[in-house]
Formats: C-alpha cells, structure tokens, sequence
C-alpha cells in the first residue's frame, strides 16, 4: 500500500502538478517521470551490492518512511527541481521496497510455493493500485494537490506502520512451513 499509494501521486498528479503549481507545458512531465524513473533505477542497480549489508525490515521501514517525507514535503509546494529531487527519492525508495517485497516473498515461500506467493502478490499489489490511482485522482482535482499530498502521506504513514507492527521483530532468515492442513485427500 505503501508503494501504490506513493506511486499513485506521482503517476496520477504529475501532470496536474506541472500545470497547475509549475504552469509549464506538458513536456516537463516527462522530465518529472523521469527524475522518479532514474531514482528508481539508481536504487535497482545500486541494491545487489548494499543487500549483503541489509535486511529487509529496516530497509523496507526506511524506505517507507522516506517515500512519507517525500510526500508531505510536497506541501511545500516546490519547484521543478525540489520537485525532481523528491520524485527522485520516492522513485529510490519505490524500488527499495518492492526488492525487499521480492526478497521477503522467496524467504517466506518454500520453492513450489513460490509462483502461488508471487502470483498473491502481484494481485494484492495491483489491489492497491485499483484503490490509490482513482483517489488519487479525486483528491487532487476535488481538494487541490496539497490534500492529494497530505492524504497519501497519511496512507504511506499507516501502511509503513501496519507493516512494522505485522511483520516479526525477528525474522529468521529460513521460516520452516507445514501445509499439511491444506493437503488434498
């Protein structure tokens, strides 16, 4: 939820954002785009290195609470290049969390569980997009980006802090797993 609702903003609202508050033309949005893009892939290509230093909780915590700070700096209401810099840092942080997603997934999983896994989380994720893009939609054009930015603050916030208090303080690298129960006759 964490990463839809901050992904929402950006891919619903950039244009609004750069019409409106910026008053440019429509080829900034792209400019924009790209800055979340480029975090993105920095964070992509930067992660197999710095992932033998992680774990996922932290990380996946931190990037959350960025993404957060991100948003509720856009109430400031920057300019193109504040702007870019903070599309840049939620793009990094996007790719952060769905990385640890991944990694959380194929710890939690045994190997022939693992498509089913994969195949839940893709459809619980593009669940929380069906949510975030229209009400990220209507916040912006009913109350004006400002409550757009405040409202998917507050989501990151809840969503990063279920997270913290559902996931294990200690998470043991390899979780044994018993499906007996679900076992066909």
């Amino acid at each position: 939820m964490a990463v839809s609702s901050a992904g929402a903003m950006v891919m619903v609202n950039t244009v609004a954002y750069v019409r409106s508050n910026l008053g440019l033309e429509d080829a900034w949005t792209g400019l924009l785009l790209a800055a979340f893009g480029a975090g993105s892939m920095v964070a992509a290509l930067s992660l197999p290195h710095l992932l033998r230093r992680m774990k996922e909780k932290p990380d996946a915590m931190t990037a959350g609470a960025f993404m957060a700070l991100a948003l509720a700096l856009g109430l400031l209401q920057p300019g193109f290049v504040a702007v870019s810099a903070l599309w840049f840092c939620i793009g990094a942080r996007y790719s952060s969390v769905l990385v640890q997603a991944v990694r959380l997934l194929q710890k939690s999983a045994a190997k022939e569980d693992r498509p089913a896994s994969f195949a839940a989380q893709f459809a619980l994720s593009h669940a929380c997009w069906l949510v975030t893009y229209p009400v990220a939609g209507w916040l912006g054009s009913a109350f004006g980006l400002p409550a757009a930015f405040l409202g998917f603050c507050a989501l990151v916030i809840l969503a990063v802090a279920t997270g913290y208090f559902v996931w294990p303080a200690e998470d043991v690298h390899d979780l044994e797993h018993d499906h007996s129960a679900l076992a066909r006759p």
